[in-house]
């Protein structure tokens, strides 16, 4: 099959919280990478989106489970378009062509874009870890702050703010206590 790309996926979870207002966009993430091995690209996204079309989904949890939008996605599915399969490191992220196409294609229109593989870079918050795991957004959160005081150890960590002017002036009183 031809899965769904990290940028595929990260823009149909947008567009299908555009749908779903009430579907947060990190479960429709989660969602749809559970999905991802049901079938090509364009077949997770036709479930996905009539999955979000049906008022009696209540979460995007549905999307890789068995239903009706998924039997739809398979009947139409015949007579598709069917790429060349290629493997996420040989793919641009940002034409979704072969590394020799996006190098040597010409460019038009300001396109003066590098090749990129369309894998997260080690390191980077991403929806999926290179190895297909999904990642813990507090996890993620806190290598970065880790990554930060390690570069800059001369400056000492934020301490987040208050919420409200209220939460503040607790602080402020808690302080002179």
């Amino acid at each position: 099959t031809y899965p769904m790309t990290f940028k595929q996926g990260q823009a149909l979870a947008r567009f299908i919280h555009e749908l779903r207002t009430d579907w947060d966009v990190l479960g429709i993430e989660s969602a749809l990478q559970k999905a991802r091995d049901r079938g090509q690209a364009h077949e997770v996204a036709q479930a996905a989106i009539r999955a979000a079309a049906l008022a009696s989904n209540r979460t995007p949890a549905v999307i890789p489970m068995d239903g009706a939008h998924w039997q739809a996605a398979a009947a139409s599915s015949s007579t598709t378009y069917r790429p060349q399969r290629l493997q996420p490191h040989e793919r641009c992220s940002t034409c979704q062509k072969p590394r020799a196409r996006c190098e040597g294609d010409p460019r038009y229109g300001g396109d003066d874009h590098r090749f990129r593989p369309d894998v997260p870079a080690a390191g980077r918050p991403a929806w999926v870890s290179t190895d297909g795991e999904l990642l813990d957004a507090d996890a993620v959160m806190t290598q970065l702050r880790a990554g930060l005081a390690e570069r800059h150890p001369d400056q000492p960590a934020a301490d987040p703010s208050p919420d409200t002017e209220e939460a503040a002036e607790e602080e402020t009183a808690d302080a002179s206590d």
